[in-house]
């Protein structure tokens, strides 16, 4: 029998990690870029993210100061409106391309990170929340996407997806419809709400607040371009959105402080 010696153990992981190493994550590099953010440009651009921004600031485990830690946030949706509430805010890029409009949104470069997402330069419970956003529906690998999340967050994470109810559900079935009318749409993939729940489980976090963005699918409100109409639609429509709405906003607590 092959007996191996317990100090052989690391040297043995060490050999695993380098013939079995994570695979790159450059999910973020495709919504840093300037092409992107024409997606949102204008005044009915600016009503989609107020609404997504309202909904993470209310889910921030503390109204100010929190330290944040962003997960390729290079699109510079939500970095730069932490900071304003007064949050120290931290952001992770896969790629030194992606830091450009953070930086032009006024992110110090000295608040910025590059490299790995898959193994984030921070030690266990850096931070009292990690955000990520337009990640999970792209990365290659969720169940370890949400793992490091999770490692490196001490009180909550708070992540989107789509998932697959109402009208994420159907914009699978339209994709190639979809991008026609959008014209840059990415496949992208949908997930069930127990399937998210049990990788946060998996690390110690339970969802506590589960959230549809949009009653209606987000290329209605691109097409139509009128913020006025669009709230007055949604406002409506509110307890649809919040129940069968996408793409969806949720907040997992570490389990001991849901204790």
């Amino acid at each position: 029998m092959l007996h191996i010696r317990h100090e052989d153990y690391d040297s043995l992981e060490r050999s695993s990690e380098l013939t079995n190493p994570k695979p790159a994550e450059t999910a973020d590099a495709a919504a840093s870029t300037d092409t992107y953010a024409l997606r949102f440009a204008g005044r009915w651009g600016a009503w989609l993210l107020s609404v997504q921004a309202a909904i993470i600031l209310a889910m921030l485990p503390d109204k100010r100061e929190s330290s944040v830690l962003d997960v390729g946030g290079g699109h510079a949706q939500i970095a730069p409106v932490m900071r304003e509430e007064g949050h120290d805010v931290r952001v992770m890029v896969s790629e030194e391309a992606s830091t450009e409009r953070l930086l032009r949104s006024g992110v110090p470069a000295g608040d910025i990170s590059v490299g790995s997402l898959m193994d984030l330069p921070f030690a266990d419970r850096s931070f009292d929340a990690v955000v990520s956003l337009r990640m999970m529906a792209h990365v290659k690998d969720p169940a370890g996407y949400v793992a490091e999340l999770c490692r490196v967050a001490d009180k909550a994470v708070i992540l989107d997806y789509t998932c697959n109810q109402g009208v994420g559900r159907i914009g699978t079935w339209f994709y190639l419809p979809k991008r026609l009318i959008e014209g840059d749409t990415r496949r992208y993939k949908i997930s069930g709400r127990a399937e998210i729940a049990e990788m946060l489980e998996r690390n110690g976090f339970v969802i506590d607040e589960h959230q549809g963005q949009f009653a209606l699918p987000v290329v209605v409100h691109r097409k139509l371009k009128n913020p006025k109409i669009s709230s007055a639609i949604e406002r409506v429509l509110a307890p649809q959105a919040r129940r069968y709405g996408n793409p969806v906003l949720l907040r997992a607590r570490r389990a001991t402080e849901t204790a």
